[in-house]
C-alpha cells in the first residue's frame, strides 16, 4: 500500500507512530502511541496494542488492544495529522 494514502484508507501496522488519547487533569491529552501489534491485521479501524510516551515518564506498554475512534476520544487511538 503506498505511503501517500489519506488517514481514512490507512491500515495500521506494527512500528506506526499514533496518537493515543487520555483523559488527565481535566483535560483530554494526545500523547504519542507506538503500535506494537495489531488486532486485525489489513483492517482499517482495527484495534492496536500500543506504547504509550508520556512526557518524564517510562514508556508504558498497554496490555489490552486500544480500539481506534475517528475523533479524539478518551481511552481510543487514531491516526497523526499529516502522518
Amino acid at each position: 500500500m503506498p505511503l501517500t494514502d489519506s488517514p481514512a484508507q490507512r491500515v495500521p501496522r506494527v512500528g506506526d507512530i499514533v496518537l493515543y488519547h487520555h483523559f488527565d487533569a481535566g483535560r483530554l491529552l494526545a500523547l504519542a502511541g507506538l503500535i506494537t501489534e495489531v488486532e486485525r491485521p489489513g483492517e482499517a479501524r482495527s484495534a492496536v496494542f500500543l506504547t504509550v510516551f508520556r512526557p518524564g515518564r517510562t514508556p508504558e506498554p498497554h496490555h489490552s488492544a486500544i480500539p481506534y475512534a475517528e475523533e479524539p476520544t478518551n481511552g481510543y487511538w487514531s491516526w497523526r495529522q499529516g502522518g
